[in-house]
């Protein structure tokens, strides 16, 4: 054997054996609970990842799959689409009906009180920070026929993301995947554990509506490949018009379009979706009075807080130690979850081992994706802002499916795709457990807050509100709004403060927050 086949096979052991190690301290983490060698999981779960990529990236040849393969529907896979969709809400109808959370409330009431110039503020002079006109324009069709039922609010979610999930099923056959290779990457976007946060929170529909159009404007360019027809590009451009004026991760559309289609598209059609993008960009600037999105404690833009550090840190390391291990750890794994943890990492390992076949294009567009939002991925075990992953979740599923599909022996294959899923499964619903018992406390805490004011006759200060409760954002922004919607009183008379001594406590009812519940707090001024 060559020098250079003893090294590469040397090396690929050693990244299976380091796979291995953290794999089982993952494992027992899940089982046990914190222990001194991992307290938090996060930095095995990345070498755990970063191996795992650096296996598949070792091995030689080329995934399997028929890249730019049309699906027909008349080929017998139409019956597909709408299971998908269904079984990808189906996994989120536990949590369908409880109450908003966080900006949730402050954003559809905010909406619903809007005046008639809102319409065309939102395109010409917009001035929050953002730039997400179709978003909100679907939150004021919400407005009027959801009203203050949550259900009906969290419902376009579900539609949409059901629908997500069918349009990455069609992309996977597009870019190569057989059908059943093509439904587990569908599935695994659908039920992956980072869902809650983009799906069962309403303020992050955004998310949700410009991966849509992405999806639907990659699957159009595939079409134009096969089919040239100025309509059909027309469409595509319109979709990633569309995307663009839905949120900012709809900026990577002309390169997840390099990314997958570039051998076969002209470069004057490619172009063309730069010069798009670069307008839409260059019109949001301008509208913005800079790049706009959040604000750092300085009231800088966070995005444009770069550190080679902290972005290698972000891209190389958390994005892949949360896309493999989605769990929310705040909240101990049960024995399912335990269970399933550890059945994933043998799927995986058993994979790696018998030299599945990198797909460049997924991982190309698991990066690309993920690039708008390196300033947000520092995410920690509580999964907070998982949000953001929604569309590189998608690259992820689609890398994944092509690592499954390139294994020659299908039963086995197929039983390492079931246990990747059943893991995913299994870190949703844990994941959901906790956004479900959290926005129950803080519909709690509204109707306490109320029942003070409506007992007192007094406006109510309240303290020490949280940001978050076990990684699930709660109710420092739209509290007084949650009040008024659960109990009718007006929301003026509600007042966050975060320090007593910066309120105005006269002629009030103080209560402060102290974890699980209100406690009144007795003060002489009073």
């Amino acid at each position: 054997m060559r020098p250079g086949a003893l090294a590469g096979n040397a090396a690929r052991r050693f990244l299976l054996g380091v796979c291995l190690m953290n794999a089982a301290l993952v494992a027992l983490r899940a089982w046990i609970g914190p222990y001194s060698l991992v307290v938090s999981p996060m930095n095995a779960e990345s070498a755990f990842a970063v191996c795992a990529l650096l296996a598949l990236a070792t091995l030689r040849g080329e995934a399997k799959g028929n890249p730019g393969a049309e699906f027909k529907p008349g080929a017998g896979g139409s019956w597909m689409l709408p299971v998908i969709a269904v079984i990808a809400v189906a996994a989120f109808l536990p949590v369908a009906s409880m109450p908003l959370l966080y900006d949730d409330y402050s954003h559809a009431d905010k909406i619903s009180r809007a005046g008639p110039g809102f319409w065309k503020a939102q395109i010409i002079a917009m001035q929050s920070g953002f730039f997400r006109p179709l978003g909100i324009y679907m939150y004021r069709l919400d407005s009027v026929w959801a009203g203050r039922n949550p259900f009906l609010w969290r419902a376009d979610n579900l539609l949409l993301h059901g629908g997500n999930a069918v349009l990455l099923f069609l992309l996977a056959r597009r870019v190569g995947l057989a059908r059943w290779a093509a439904g587990f990457a569908a599935l695994l976007f659908a039920w992956h554990g980072s869902r809650p946060e983009a799906v069962a929170w309403v303020a992050a529909r955004f998310d949700l509506l410009a991966a849509g159009f992405v999806f639907a404007g990659l699957i159009l360019l595939f079409r134009y490949c096969d089919h040239p027809h100025p309509l059909v590009l027309c469409a595509a451009g319109a979709m990633c018009l569309c995307g663009l004026l839905s949120k900012e991760e709809a900026f990577v559309f002309p390169f997840l379009a390099t990314a997958l289609v570039w051998r076969r598209l002209q470069g004057k059609v490619l172009g063309g979706f730069y010069a798009l993008t670069a307008a839409v960009f260059v019109y949001r600037w301008r509208l913005l009075g800079g790049i706009g999105g959040y604000l750092n404690e300085t009231g800088a833009p966070t995005i444009l807080n770069l550190s080679a550090g902290r972005t290698a840190k972000a891209l190389l390391l958390r994005l892949w130690a949360v896309l493999w291990f989605p769990i929310d750890w705040l909240a101990e794994p049960g024995a399912w979850l335990a269970i399933a943890t550890t059945v994933m990492l043998a799927a995986w390992l058993w994979l790696l081992y018998r030299r599945p076949t990198m797909h460049w294009p997924s991982l190309a567009f698991t990066f690309l994706a993920a690039l708008p939002v390196q300033h947000l991925l520092l995410i920690g075990p509580d999964l907070e802002k998982s949000r953001v992953l929604y569309l590189p979740a998608a690259g992820f599923a689609l890398l994944a499916a092509f690592a499954v599909q390139s294994i020659g022996r299908a039963r086995m294959a197929a039983l390492a795709a079931g246990l990747i899923l059943a893991f995913q499964l299994a870190a949703l619903e844990h994941n959901l457990a906790i956004w479900k018992r959290v926005s129950a406390a803080g519909r709690a805490a509204c109707q306490q807050a109320g029942w003070a004011i409506k007992e007192t006759g007094r406006d109510a200060t309240v303290v020490n509100l949280p940001n978050l409760l076990d990684g699930v954002y709660f109710l420092r922004n739209g509290f007084p709004e949650c009040v008024e919607w659960n109990t009718g009183v007006p929301q003026s008379r509600v007042h966050v403060v975060d320090r007593l001594e910066d309120a105005a406590i006269k002629n009030r009812v103080v209560l402060r927050w102290d974890g699980s519940t209100f406690v009144p707090v007795p003060y002489p001024e009073n």
